[in-house]
């Protein structure tokens, strides 16, 4: 997952907001009939709650929009080896398992070449979150 360093402003339907946003994999699907690689990416708001039951305040993250992108394996492996990591790699080849291991860097990678998708805000606005 990213989300903004800061909080930014951002629209919410007509209402103009401020605070932080996120950004984060939902799936990753394999087409092999056609060799690409689509990656669902949701987007939302990081909000902070204070729960009356619980006493304590919980971290809700509602969805403000969600979209996918679509790559072929080439260009996928190309965005890999931009990460200085080997894409031969046993532990860095494209099984469903280890492209979590990529997905900040593809979300970045998508912030830095469509800035208006994300509010537009630029990729320096963004942080890798664990």
């Amino acid at each position: 997952m990213v989300q903004t360093i800061t909080d930014e402003n951002y629209t919410k339907g007509t209402e103009q907001k401020t605070g932080v946003l996120f950004v984060d994999v939902d799936l990753v699907s394999f087409l092999n009939r056609d060799g690409n690689i689509v990656v669902y990416l949701k987007i939302g708001e990081v909000v902070d709650v204070f729960d009356e039951v619980l006493q304590d305040t919980i971290t809700t993250y509602p969805l403000l929009d969600a979209r996918t992108i679509t790559y072929s394996q080439d260009e996928i492996k190309t965005l890999i080896e931009a990460t200085a990591r080997d894409f031969n790699d046993p532990v860095t080849n494209l099984l469903l398992d280890e492209i979590n291991t990529f997905v900040e860097d593809i979300i970045l990678s998508d912030i830095t070449a469509n800035a208006s998708k994300y509010f537009g805000l630029t990729v320096d606005k963004w942080q890798k979150v664990a």
